[in-house]
């Protein structure tokens, strides 16, 4: 069976022998393997080891890759991801340093409100393309699976909108996706003529469909300080 082999690797790093909770003390030690070899067959590590106990290899079926003195690692499964979004907020990054509070930051007009109205300006093609540039992005920096999060829309339309890009993006990303419905914060007027319950089964009924059974969902109810107006209450997370 041809195969592909990576030779003259520096450090073959997190070579456990076996999968378990690491705790404490035992998530400092990372087990390696200097000057190895690492052999996959049918997109499976089928074995790995020390240079000098590499089995022979047929050089006319097998693909010989020399990694030259380089580090070979798994790749990082990124498990709560925003991918998803119209335009970035870093400005903010800048505001928190001064010691603005959430609610100043929302009151000139930033915090997830900007974030939300920027994304119901912006069509299914462009979140799209520009949700698949940063799944590139991450795959540049080491990742191999990625879950995305909705939650940016605040309303049930724009929740689908983003749930319907992570579905299309499920299906043209080169390395798996996830998705999670996370409603995590809701709109004025949802809020005051709607109750929780209807809400969450509006929600639940209308989102459900697209998250093709990947997992667990979890709906956040709640609001984080200033942002809504004083009248609003914050209601506490609800997990479903």
């Amino acid at each position: 069976m041809a195969a592909t082999i990576i030779t003259n690797i520096k450090l073959l790093v997190n070579t456990r022998t076996e999968n378990k909770l690491l705790r404490g003390a035992e998530l400092a030690d990372l087990p390696v393997i200097p000057n190895a070899y690492l052999i996959i067959e049918n997109g499976i590590i089928a074995e790995y080891g020390e240079m000098k106990n590499l089995p022979w290899a047929d050089e006319k079926k097998d693909t010989i890759i020399d990694a030259a003195g380089r580090m070979v690692l798994p790749t990082w499964g990124d498990s709560h991801t925003h991918i998803v979004f119209a335009a970035s907020r870093e400005e903010e990054f800048v505001d928190k340093l001064k010691g603005l509070s959430y609610a100043e930051i929302a009151a000139r007009g930033g915090g997830i409100l900007n974030s939300a109205q920027k994304l119901s300006e912006a069509s299914e093609a462009e979140l799209l393309k520009s949700a698949l540039g940063r799944i590139h992005e991450i795959m540049q920096l080491g990742t191999g699976a990625v879950e995305i999060k909705s939650g940016y829309g605040l309303d049930v339309p724009n929740e689908l909108k983003m749930l319907r890009v992570i579905k299309q993006l499920k299906a043209i990303s080169p390395i798996p996706v996830k998705a999670t419905f996370l409603g995590h914060i809701l709109t004025r007027s949802v809020i005051k003529t709607t109750t929780k319950i209807i809400l969450i089964a509006l929600l639940m009924i209308c989102c459900l469909p697209l998250l093709l059974r990947d997992w667990p969902i979890i709906l956040m109810y709640s609001a984080k300080p200033g942002s809504f107006h004083q009248e609003i209450p914050e209601p506490s997370a609800v997990p479903v």
